[in-house]
């Protein structure tokens, strides 16, 4: 039963996950600040826009976010989605 439960949780996205919130930090430098997507092989998307792809070597793409609510997608190389989750980042707040 182990054996299934851990090949179930490699389908599809493994991170972030859904309805997960990001919060940038000001006094963090962006390239420190990128959000680490995580999966099985296929074709990312943000909003609709292709942002890389992973395989079976290389699971996980790192993604300079912005503020937003997104939604995240990973669809096979037939173009199939094969999982779709929501996420928000926050912006960034400069303290006075």
């Amino acid at each position: 039963a182990a054996g299934a439960a851990t090949a179930a949780a490699a389908f599809g996205i493994r991170s972030p996950l859904d309805g997960s919130i990001y919060a940038l930090d000001p006094d963090i430098p962006g390239p420190a600040q990128r959000i680490v997507l995580q999966g099985e092989a296929g074709q990312w998307f943000i909003d609709g826009r292709a942002i890389g792809r992973t395989s079976a070597q290389r699971n996980t793409l790192s993604w300079a976010p912005w503020p937003g609510r997104h939604r995240l997608e990973l669809r096979g190389d037939d173009g199939r989605v094969l999982q779709q989750i929501a996420f928000e980042v926050r912006g960034a707040t400069v303290r006075r």
